[in-house]
């Protein structure tokens, strides 16, 4: 009977060990909807970079997925709209770092002009 318990144990374990693995951590976040969060604001270029790597890593699946990092690098020009949610528009000097936005259109590469930036509202985990 004891052999029995500790034979179970190491399946119920070993399933959780499976699932994890099995699991995309960022699953959440769509191809279509490129998102990311603001790391870095140069004024004088009018760029900023994005860190997109949970967006990068969405259909990613298993515990390793942790060891690296991607950015996204806009240019903004004077026909990018930049707002939020609920349609406010942001300037320039009311964007921060950690900002999340979503960059449109989706785009390839490490660099790119979307013609919009959406501020998007943060959980508490995010912020």
């Amino acid at each position: 009977m004891k052999s029995m318990k500790i034979v179970l144990c190491f399946f119920i374990a070993l399933s959780l060990v499976i699932a994890g693995c099995a699991s995309k951590p960022y699953g959440h976040y769509s191809d279509d909807e490129m998102i990311g969060f603001i790391s870095h604001m140069n004024e004088q270029e009018q760029t900023i970079t994005f860190d997109i790597t949970e967006w990068m890593k969405r259909d990613m699946k298993g515990p390793d997925i942790n060891d690296w990092g991607a950015e996204f690098t806009a240019q903004i020009t004077p026909s990018t709209i930049i707002e939020d949610e609920d349609g406010k528009t942001f300037t320039w000097k009311e964007l921060e770092n950690g900002h999340k936005v979503q960059i449109i259109p989706v785009m390839e590469g490490g660099s790119g002009t979307p013609d919009k930036l959406l501020i998007l509202s943060m959980s508490k985990e995010e912020m």
